[in-house]
């Protein structure tokens, strides 16, 4: 597995019982508000798009035989008794 310009690639699938994890990966601009990424299994051409609307502060990749993930994480700071408001919007796709 390789962390490249364009993802996360893989050099081979993995075999039953294996997992990888890659925690607190960056890349973006901490300052920036919304974030949206795609997860697409080459192989099957099945995916998923996630967008979000919070200050995105990293992301999780984990991944075993059947399933891949990315995780976002979005930072937030909300004084007592005060409200807010965010969205994340996931959209499944097959090519």
């Amino acid at each position: 597995m390789a962390l490249t310009d364009t993802g996360i690639n893989f050099s081979r699938e993995l075999n039953p019982g294996e997992k990888v994890f890659m925690g607190n990966l960056h890349g973006h601009d901490p300052a920036q508000t919304g974030y949206a990424f795609e997860l697409c299994n080459r192989k099957s051409g099945a995916g998923v798009r996630a967008k979000g609307s919070g200050q995105l502060s990293h992301i999780v990749f984990w991944a075993c035989p059947a399933t891949a993930c990315l995780e976002p994480y979005t930072l937030f700071q909300i004084p007592p008794a005060q409200t807010a408001r965010w969205n994340i919007e996931y959209e499944f796709f097959e090519r």
